[in-house]
């Protein structure tokens, strides 16, 4: 059985958990047809009913830089708000083979439509679609993370097949520190020293798979590669400086931004490299962009450094990343037109007494 074949069995067995009749939505790369196509086929042997959408870079580019921008942010017909609401899960693969086309694209009209796209996102969220968001491995990825384009595909595909039931076990035990706890401490060697409360905060896991009730109970979104407990932070309680090692965007590298926070909000930011870039992005996001929305703590022992791209570096193993933005689809409670991951490398954790994490090192 070949490799996409597997991949496409666990996707939609195991971690979509696909039933007999249900709608699925099935998207990526014109690149990736091979994998999505057997997606679709498993879906239809589970009983339900697929639908493949599909995109290359050139057509997202060209749509970006040449539509009108009143045409990108019309309001959604109600054929959208319908199509956004039908299915009942969702697997989206990143289709863009070269970030650094994204360049072109104006941090100013990202963040627009960011905004306008709350009204989809609300529907797709009240419509408690599961949902899974993939990376995938590129040589463009592989030569800015300084690795062959085998290299990457290698990493990529053993952090994918992880068994997940394996992964459970770690993910269980942070799952139980987090719900007791409240006050969470991270430090750095680089510099870092925050600190925040998560207490009475929902708090949900990333081990790749859907088991039932888990959407009822909030928890509608995973990615692939998988491996990371989260939470939201309570909005006005952020206090400290984090340092984040390498924040990528658009095929940048932002190297050591330093993030400020005094009551839940970011006060101040610089970097050593591309700050410029963060704060294009930054100045012309709107709503809660500056409040803490995420924490969390990546678990997946077959991801040990960043390639430069964030739905797989956040699960490196013993890193913590947080995000700045949207929470409202985590528990909480901020509304923006972001929703930005930045990690921290070899942290020390600590939530009320219990040290998690020493240097990056699991403690439990």
């Amino acid at each position: 059985m070949s490799l996409y074949e597997q991949i496409a069995i666990k996707i939609v067995n195991k971690c979509l958990n696909v039933k007999d009749g249900e709608q699925v939505l099935i998207s990526g790369g014109i690149h990736q047809y091979e994998l999505l196509s057997k997606i679709a086929l498993h879906t239809k042997i589970a009983g339900a009913h697929p639908t493949i959408s599909v995109i290359n870079d050139e057509l997202y580019i060209r749509t970006m830089t040449e539509v009108d921008e009143s045409v990108l942010l019309r309001d959604p017909t109600e054929h959208d708000k319908y199509i956004a609401g039908l299915y009942d899960a969702a697997i989206h693969i990143d289709s863009m083979v070269d970030q650094s086309k994204l360049q072109k694209i104006s941090s100013e009209l990202i963040s627009k439509i960011g905004t306008k796209d709350h009204i989809l996102r609300d529907i797709k969220y009240d419509a408690k679609r599961r949902t899974i968001a993939m990376s995938w491995p590129t040589k463009e990825r592989a030569d800015r993370a300084g690795l062959t384009e085998q290299e990457m595909a290698d990493l990529f595909w053993k952090a994918l097949t992880i068994n997940l039931d394996e992964m459970d076990v770690l993910n269980k035990k942070l799952e139980a520190i987090y719900e007791k706890g409240s006050k969470v401490v991270i430090t750095s060697e680089k510099g870092s020293n925050i600190t925040f409360s998560i207490e009475d905060r929902r708090v949900m896991v990333d081990g790749g798979h859907y088991a039932d009730g888990m959407v009822e109970e909030g928890d509608r979104i995973k990615n692939l590669p998988c491996g990371e407990v989260y939470t939201t932070a309570l909005e006005s309680t952020p206090q400290g400086t984090a340092i984040f090692d390498e924040v990528f965007l658009k095929g940048m590298c932002i190297k050591n931004l330093k993030c400020e926070f005094k009551g839940g909000k970011l006060i101040k930011s610089s970097a050593d490299e591309n700050h410029d870039a963060f704060l294009e992005l930054w100045d012309t996001a709107t709503g809660d962009k500056d409040q803490i929305a995420e924490f969390a703590i990546g678990t997946n022992p077959e991801i040990t450094k960043p390639v430069g791209d964030s739905l797989f570096d956040e699960k490196i193993f013993g890193s913590v990343h947080l995000a700045i933005g949207e929470n409202k689809f985590f528990g909480g409670t901020s509304h923006a037109s972001i929703h930005w991951d930045f990690v921290i490398q070899k942290p020390t954790v600590k939530i009320d007494d219990v040290l998690v994490l020493k240097d990056g090192i699991f403690q439990i």
